[in-house]
């Protein structure tokens, strides 16, 4: 059911305010066995418009603050663990997760989480953690971040660059063409793209993405790791023997460096249209428990565990974050 964002944001206020929410969470609590999963990237005071899916420090903490108050927050590990083993899951259950493993969750993320007490899952690229290195989709926000170029010809369309609006729309719009292309024809493409911004290199000397050290650090208080690949390609868009090798041995990294087995995965991007019925047999074949997409929808009993749903808790004002969340869980289907 769509609801027009100004009609929503209005209501959503009223409903937080008046009290009404309360009745709402208490509806909704009955249907015992559903559970909602929240999609993190990055936390952090950054008005960077080339960073995206970042959540200002004070917002992510009246977000945590409010979890801790109103619902049952459980890792995903323990959620799928019920679940295998036919029992039930706490009333209200939410579940905390992060993609990709940006130095930023242990920054500033991982002191909030810990004062509250709540778990949460990361799911690490393997492939960039502990190194200076950017995700491939990073490189390009990057190149046009820092081109001091006008316009430029780039995956069959002119774009102006003249402006901060401008080079933004320019990176996303280039950003989803390369989505759709197979692995070769991307990293072909992105090396075309960096050439024509005249941008000779991504690598910083600052780290932008977690360290080993800053891993274990997390696993010791609360925070468990799952897989998110080795190097974040879209899984439907390279072949099933990649696929395989990225999701396998990402996995093999990860219990290596922290002595603990993986038993969650993340499909990168998440679609429907990211991952096919042979990755998930892959996933299941290397000895996950479970995996998420980025289909927004409350889970419950009959969900397949390797394609668990996910909402994004990126509203800026709590009344919008929390009637979200009650609004999700109420409308679910699930029983």
């Amino acid at each position: 059911m769509w609801i027009p964002p100004s009609l929503f944001k209005l209501c959503s206020y009223g409903i937080y305010y008046s009290g009404i929410l309360q009745a709402v969470n208490l509806v909704s609590s009955a249907r015992n066995n559903n559970f909602l999963i929240l999609t993190y990237h990055r936390v952090a005071n950054d008005n960077n418009p080339f960073v995206i899916d970042t959540l200002p420090v004070q917002v992510f903490e009246q977000q945590v603050k409010y979890l801790a108050g109103n619902w049952q927050v459980r890792s995903l590990e323990e959620v799928v663990h019920l679940i295998q083993e036919g029992q039930s899951l706490p009333t209200n259950c939410v579940v905390i997760t992060f993609d990709d493993g940006y130095q930023d969750n242990y920054l500033y993320a991982f002191p909030i989480l810990k004062r509250y007490s709540l778990p949460a899952t990361v799911f690490l690229v393997s492939g960039v953690i502990g190194s200076t290195s950017k995700l491939w989709f990073d490189q390009i926000l990057y190149g046009f971040q820092s081109t001091s170029k006008k316009e430029a010809w780039l995956t069959g369309q002119q774009f102006s660059l003249r402006s901060l609006v401008d080079r933004k729309r320019g990176a996303f719009s280039v950003l989803e063409k390369l989505k759709r292309l197979n692995d070769a024809e991307k990293n072909e493409k992105i090396e075309e793209v960096l050439e024509v911004l005249q941008v000779k290199s991504t690598t910083e000397k600052t780290r932008l993405m977690l360290s080993w050290e800053e891993v274990r650090e997390m696993q010791k208080t609360g925070v468990n790791f799952g897989s998110h690949t080795v190097s974040h390609p879209i899984l439907s868009q390279i072949s099933e023997e990649k696929a395989k090798a990225e999701i396998v041995l990402s996995k093999q990294a990860i219990e290596q460096e922290l002595q603990r087995e993986v038993t969650t995965f993340a499909y990168p991007n998440g679609s429907i249209l990211d991952y096919t019925s042979h990755t998930i047999q892959s996933v299941k074949e290397a000895g996950y428990a479970c995996a998420v997409t980025t289909q927004w929808e409350c889970n419950g009993y009959g969900q397949d565990l390797f394609q668990l749903k996910r909402l994004r808790p990126w509203d800026p004002e709590l009344p919008l974050f929390a009637c979200r969340l009650s609004l999700w869980r109420f409308l679910s289907h699930t029983s």
